[in-house]
């Protein structure tokens, strides 16, 4: 597998603000879920095929088509095991994507999906390889070339999804899991330890889903890693790998709360790719296994 991946940090637009960019060259058979996102998910099928399973709904999908994942829906996707995707994908979230997307109401379905016009096909993906490589930048620029890129791409996505299945007229606020924005921006400390401090959050708020470790915030922070860590934990009071812990372990707690979310699925849904492993981080924080948190 080959995967590429691109935070956005350098930004703070609260029309529509891209959390990552990336593309994955998948393995056969390769992949992920049950699970949920705190954000927009679009996926573009560059070639060989897959298959989402959200909701009653299984589809599968070839180069040229597309799926977005809603916010706080349950799925599950995998790559053909004979002909594997190669998929690219933006996270994103903000005001304009909550007003824009849901107006075309329609059937509610989890994961709709759609196909490129073959007229557009070729101009579709240069354009969205064109944003893969502005986000590559890792800068302002960059950063700023690839939103303008995306907002282009959308008007072309709405209309793969308008027809036959629509959006649905919104999506449900889930109390306890962190909200759209983030703390970037909202009264930053003008301290140094400050600054480092509330990124390293945001970071973690954003991709508590993924596989980062305290290196890979401490990387993306620019960071020597001991330095990080002795920083964070002299400012927030607990070192940065139990406060991302704590974080995903409060976020499964809510999911967990949810109707349908099972053990399996909130793993996959807070960076743990086993749920056994989940079983045992989360009864050792709270004193209790996450089978009594289900249904609450």
């Amino acid at each position: 597998m080959i995967k590429r991946e691109y935070f956005y940090h350098r930004l703070d637009l609260r029309d529509m603000e891209i959390y990552s960019t990336g593309r994955c060259d998948c393995d056969p058979g390769l992949s992920w879920g049950p699970g949920l996102r705190n954000h927009y998910l679009f996926v573009y099928v560059l070639s060989g095929r897959g298959c989402f399973t959200a909701g009653k709904i299984t589809q599968e999908l070839a180069a040229g088509e597309l799926f977005l994942l809603k916010p706080f829906r349950k799925i599950w996707y995998q790559a053909d095991a004979i002909d594997p995707w190669d998929y690219c994908w933006v996270s994103f979230q903000g005001t304009l994507a909550e007003d824009l997307l849901p107006s075309l109401c329609g059937e509610d379905v989890p994961a709709p999906w759609g196909c490129v016009e073959r007229a557009d096909k070729e101009a579709f993906e240069a354009k969205l390889l064109a944003l893969l490589d502005a986000s590559s930048q890792d800068s302002r620029a960059g950063e700023l070339l690839g939103v303008g890129l995306f907002m282009q791409l959308l008007s072309t996505v709405i209309g793969a999804l308008k027809e036959p299945h629509s959006l649905a007229p919104g999506f449900p606020k889930i109390p306890g899991i962190s909200g759209v924005m983030g703390v970037m921006g909202q009264g930053r400390k003008s301290d140094t330890a400050g600054f480092y401090c509330e990124a390293a959050k945001e970071f973690i708020s954003r991709n508590f889903f993924q596989d980062i470790s305290v290196s890979s915030i401490a990387a993306h922070l620019g960071l020597n890693r001991a330095y990080f860590s002795t920083l964070f934990k002299a400012r927030e009071g607990v070192s940065p790998g139990a406060y991302l812990l704590q974080y995903r372990m409060r976020q499964a707690r809510t999911l967990l709360g949810m109707d349908m979310v099972s053990v399996e699925a909130a793993a996959n849904s807070v960076g743990y790719t086993d749920a056994a492993s989940f079983s045992r981080a989360y009864a050792r924080f709270f004193g209790y296994p996450p089978s009594r948190s289900a249904g609450r």
